[in-house]
């Protein structure tokens, strides 16, 4: 029982075991924000973050959650967030921020607004919502502007996507049907969010799905069959009946066309098929139903029989026998069917039966049989009755709870009295298909729990007849606490010696329940601290006088019947805690010396951690159960010191305040040590002396030689020094950082470092080319020695004399000498080059070698020579071409050029090179000359040289006999237009012989040739080479003048001409029609100055009736 009396014996037992009273609580003490993120104003689609945390001090088992109304979105334990990337309207509204600590809570709410995306679809059609078959139809979908980003647009017809795009969508048909009317919808779709728009198109008919019909519909072979095809409905306005045309398709294959809609056939099976026909106009196609076609034969009769009849009972034997009269036609097959689904076939005669006859099992039976796509078919039923009707399972009541008692009945409603008991018939209980339990009184009974909970159904049995009841789902109520909730009062933060009471209530379901009994338990962390039972949904227990270690994680749990629920749990902060005292052993102490400190906290609880100061800096920290600490501080450096300390309580993060501050005198008992080392600047081989002392020593106190030091290089110990001093020779191995210790009673001093650098003397320079060395040009030098402290100073010489000095300071410098005011001229003098190097004065001069390097010398001019194997340049033989230099230095790469391209390219020592034209064409005559170049000089180019190919042999004879074939055509030619002209044909004779002279043989001649290099070339000359200048040196000139003159004055004027010409070879008369070739002869060397030549001929046209005068074409 719940009496004052009772209460009060409690509360003292929980005080004596506490050894204190414990005091009631207040308002958690903590400060709560929430926060945002982007903002708190946002756009549909937009990522939203709600940031809940409390700023510090936390509390112990804090526990903050973010909220929306009732329901909890996310959870903490120091700061909570919840967040979603693709924010809803829906998710706009008042949020709120919780913190629980020891059964106290506070919250903070705040509201974000979250904006609509304005996303506006627009829907048009082209050419317009109302068109007809046949038109050309356009749905165009669109997003007004502004258009959010990751935007989507989607044209569809009912749930079908016809087209999508990123900004607007089409779909388009340039062939309408009345199909593609009907209701089409824009749908834009940006960050998870849709709109959509639907509009409606109208296509109207142009004529209306034809219709097929046969008569008769059910044919027998060698009946007369009618199709008739036909549109119901053709618009006239916009065709006529005519413009319509009709064809008959069987099995989709075209059969004929219909004229006048109709076609006339004789049944026969094998006509049998689907047939449709096609209505087309303006390129719109419709098709008919389809019509299957099935000629049938008169020669079957079925029969159908049951066995042992056509009334039974459940549980008798039946069976179906189908049969067909003789006689059989061929390919009979006898089908037993009820309704489409056939139980078997045969050839002549079918059987189907059942051992036990069940209810469902009656019904109408057809015997169908085919022969030759024939069908005829007969039906009959039979009835079974039933041995007992269909179990019903009941389970009363309809709501359940843990803990009730269930009973399942299980029964048949109607039993055939005359064919068995009631006692017959056997029940069983299923849960999830699964047997459970037998039921011989047709009853079940269970005590309700989770476990149990399934899909039940009773299963009744009689004469192998199995009957199932409808499934009953059985799901047991479990008792729902909805809430437990902990109140800490007055507040969650409290002075120490307050009384603090902790509230539970409970909010349970009791709707469907008597009077209930309360569990409380009550929970400091997960320790139970006081249990009690109460009729009541609410309970208070009291914590008295409560100190700092009180504070913690409360909680409390109601039980009721099987179901149980716990509270947040709050957290009770206790605040104030004793401020410390210290003591101190002295007041002054040497360096090295300990000084005993306590700090103390009589009144309060551990376990503590104690932390001792000076000068507000942290000296020592230890941890203690007790609730003192006595301990030694050892101070290494002198000087004056405040002493104080403070104490935390670890399990609750309590600090106290600092206690009492003592000062501490270090007095000093030796001063810091000092390494000198002279000198500053030290090189290889030099000696060195390290010292090291403290110039202050507390006689009082030690002695002088109680003072030990110890030098260091590089943190590591080298050498104890007993006389305070250290000497070594100087090396670059023992450079470093150097530093000493001084050491006494167990105080060590350091003194500062001391950098050792040493420097090294410069090693012997090498000395080289920078880049190739020419005769003649300038070049440069490098000196350089491997080792040496910088600055060093490098010095070039010739011939024992002095040329230039450079100073290098840094490691990427070089000594570079640029010889440009002198040029060797001889490979010799190149060693006449030497350098030296120096660092610290004449005595660290080092002098290097002679320079040792390669000298090229230019290459000279090429010399270009051409040898034949015959002594003239024929066509089909072989041309060399030598190509020779006679100064430089090898290797030489030697290009051979071609009218002024490259055609070959060799390296080589040799200082001659050849090129060989083996079996020469016409087309490789032309200028040819060499080039020469040797390690990166400029090339030198040799003079060229023209090469003329001359024609074969047979080549020639060829064309002086087609010379004389056509000169001879010509003369008789000439000779019949004289006879014509009467008195001029004498002299015209006369000046044409003069002119039919012609060059029979062919001639090699070298003549110059002018280059860009003004230096003289030659050329070699073949007969078949054309000439250019018209006329020249040697040339006769011909013509027949103009106008109305006689042919006598014609004549005078081309002597006259022509003695003109032989004064000024180079001018062709203006005035006349002259048509000149012009060759220029050259005279062979095995020929004689006077030799005729007759490769000179000239062509007059002599006809001055013709106003254009034609050349003839000279021979080849």
């Amino acid at each position: 029982m719940d009496t004052l009396p009772h209460r009060l014996l409690l509360l003292a037992l929980v005080s004596a075991c506490a050894g204190q009273e414990v005091p009631l609580d207040t308002e958690l003490a903590v400060t709560i924000e929430i926060s945002f993120l982007p903002s708190d104003k946002i756009i549909e689609g937009d990522s939203l973050e709600v940031h809940c945390r409390v700023r510090r001090p936390l509390p112990p088992g804090l526990k903050v959650l973010v909220m929306k109304g009732p329901t909890i979105l996310k959870s903490g334990s120091k700061k909570a967030f919840w967040n979603t990337s693709l924010a809803r309207a829906a998710d706009g509204g008042n949020y709120t921020c919780k913190a629980e600590a020891n059964g106290i809570q506070k919250s903070v709410s705040r509201s974000v607004h979250v904006a609509e995306l304005t996303i506006t679809p627009e829907i048009s059609f082209l050419p317009s919502d109302k068109i007809i078959e046949g038109d050309s139809l356009e749905v165009h979908c669109r997003v007004r502007r502004p258009l959010p980003p990751g935007l989507k647009v989607l044209v569809m017809k009912g749930p079908t996507i016809l087209n999508s795009g990123s900004q607007e969508a089409f779909w388009n048909t340039s062939l309408a049907r009345a199909a593609d009317a009907g209701t089409y919808m824009c749908k834009a779709e940006a960050n998870g969010i849709q709109k959509s728009v639907s509009r409606s198109v109208h296509v109207a008919e142009l004529f209306s799905m034809p219709v097929l019909t046969v008569q008769p519909a059910d044919v027998f072979e060698g009946q007369m069959l009618t199709f008739s095809c036909k549109s119901a409905h053709i618009d006239s306005q916009r065709i006529n009946a005519n413009d319509v045309k009709y064809h008959l398709y069987k099995d989709d294959i075209k059969v004929a066309d219909l004229p006048s809609g109709e076609y006339r056939m004789f049944a026969d099976l094998r006509f049998n098929g689907n047939y449709s026909c096609q209505a087309k106009a303006k390129s719109v196609q419709k098709w008919s139903s389809a019509f299957v076609l099935k000629t049938k034969e008169l020669t079957i009769t079925p029969e159908i029989s049951f066995l042992p009849s056509d009334k039974i009972i459940e549980g008798d034997s039946l069976e179906v026998h189908c049969r067909v009269r003789r006689p059989l036609p061929p390919g009979l097959k006898v089908l037993v069917m009820r309704g489409p689904t056939i139980l078997n076939s045969g050839s002549q005669e079918a059987f189907w039966n059942t051992s036990l006859a069940q209810a469902a099992d009656a019904g109408t039976y057809m015997c169908k049989a085919e022969a030759n796509d024939i069908q005829k078919s007969v039906s009959r039923s039979v009835h079974v009755a039933e041995l007992f009707s269909k179990p019903v399972l009941s389970m009363p009541p309809p709501d359940v709870f843990e803990g009730q008692m269930l009973t399942f009945s299980c029964k048949s409603a109607h039993i055939d009295s005359q064919r068995i008991n009631a006692n017959d018939v056997k029940y069983h209980l299923y849960k999830d298909n699964v047997k459970v339990a037998d039921l011989p009184s047709g009853e079940y009974r269970i005590t309700a729990d989770v476990h149990h909970d399934g899909n039940y159904s009773c299963q009744a049995e009689a004469k192998s007849v199995q009957k199932q009841s409808l499934a009953f789902v059985l799901k047991t109520k479990v008792f729902t606490i909805n809430k437990v909730t902990l109140t800490i009062l007055p507040a969650t933060e409290v002075q120490r010696d307050t009384d603090v009471e902790l509230k539970c209530d409970c909010a349970a379901n009791v709707s469907k329940m008597a009077t209930l009994t309360y569990q409380y338990s009550f929970y400091k962390y997960e320790q139970l601290i006081h249990a009690e039972n109460h009729s009541f949904s609410h309970l208070s227990h009291r914590l008295h006088a409560v100190r700092v270690p009180t504070s913690g994680l409360y909680s409390c749990e109601v039980k009721i019947l099987t179901a149980s629920k716990r509270s947040e749990a709050e957290f009770l902060r206790v605040t104030g805690v004793e401020t410390p005292s210290l003591k101190v052993s002295s007041g002054e102490i040497f360096e090295g010396e300990e000084l005993s400190v306590e700090c103390r906290a009589p009144k309060e609880e551990g376990p503590f951690s104690f932390s001792f100061y000076y000068n507000a800096t942290l000296f020592h920290t230890n941890s203690s159960k007790e609730n003192f600490l006595s301990t030694k501080l050892k101070f290494e450096q002198a000087g004056k010191y405040e002493v104080h300390c403070n104490y935390k309580l670890m399990l609750f993060q309590a600090t106290s305040e600092k206690s009492n501050r003592e000062a501490v005198t270090v007095r000093e008992l030796f001063s810091k040590p000092v390494l000198s080392m002279p000198p500053p600047d030290v090189f290889e081989g030099q000696m060195l002396t390290f010292s090291c002392k403290s110039a202050h020593i507390d006689s009082q106190r030690i002695n002088a030689n109680d003072v030990k030091y110890h030098l260091y290089k590089d943190n590591v110990k080298v050498e104890d020094l007993p006389s305070g001093e250290y000497r070594i020779t100087a090396d670059v191995h023992h450079d470093g950082n150097y530093s000493c210790q001084a050491e006494a009673k167990s105080v060590r001093k350091q003194s500062l470092a001391f950098v050792l650098k040493t420097k090294v003397l410069v090693s012997e320079p090498l000395i080289e080319a920078w880049g190739n060395v020419i005769l003649g040009r300038p070049f440069s030098i490098v000196c350089q020695s491997v080792r040496g402290s910088l600055p060093i100073t490098y010095t070039l010489l010739f011939k024992g004399n002095a040329v230039s000095s450079f100073i290098v300071h840094s490691p990427q410098d070089r000594a570079i000498f640029n010889i440009t005011s002198m040029t060797i001229n001889s490979r010799e003098e190149i060693r006449d080059f030497k350098c030296f190097a120096q660092n610290f004065g004449d005595k660290s001069k080092r002098p290097s070698l002679a320079l040792n390097t390669t000298v090229t010398e230019p290459v000279s001019d090429p010399q270009l020579t051409a040898m034949t194997s015959t002594g003239n340049v024929v066509e089909g033989k072989e041309l060399i071409l030598f190509c020779t230099v006679k100064d430089g230095s090898p290797p030489f790469t030697f290009e051979w050029y071609h009218n002024g391209e490259i055609i070959n390219s060799s390296t080589t020592d040799e200082r001659k090179h050849s090129y060989t034209l083996s079996k020469i064409e016409h087309k490789q005559g032309g200028r040819y000359y060499c080039q020469v170049q040797n390690n990166e000089t400029e090339s030198r180019r040799s003079e060229e040289i023209t090469v003329t190919v001359k024609n074969a042999p047979w080549k020639t004879a060829v064309t002086g006999s087609t010379i004389v074939l056509l000169l001879s055509i010509i003369t008789f030619s000439l000779i019949y237009c004289i006879d014509k002209k009467g008195k001029r044909k004498e002299k015209e004779t006369e000046l044409y012989l003069k002119a039919s002279k012609f060059k029979s043989d062919v001639s090699v001649a070298v003549t110059p040739a002018h280059t860009g290099y003004n230096k003289a070339s030659h050329s070699v000359v073949s007969d078949n080479e054309e000439r250019s200048t018209c006329p020249s040196s040697g040339t006769s000139a011909f013509y027949a003048p103009r106008g109305t003159e006689s042919s006598d004055d014609a004549l005078l004027k081309d002597q006259k001409s022509s003695q003109e010409d032989d004064r000024n070879p180079n001018n062709c008369t203006e005035k006349s029609a002259l048509v000149c070739c012009t060759g220029t002869p050259t005279v062979p060397a095995n020929r004689s100055e006077g030799a005729v030549d007759t490769g000179s001929v000239l062509y007059a046209q002599l006809n001055h009736d013709r106003e254009n005068p034609k050349q003839i074409p000279s021979p080849p």
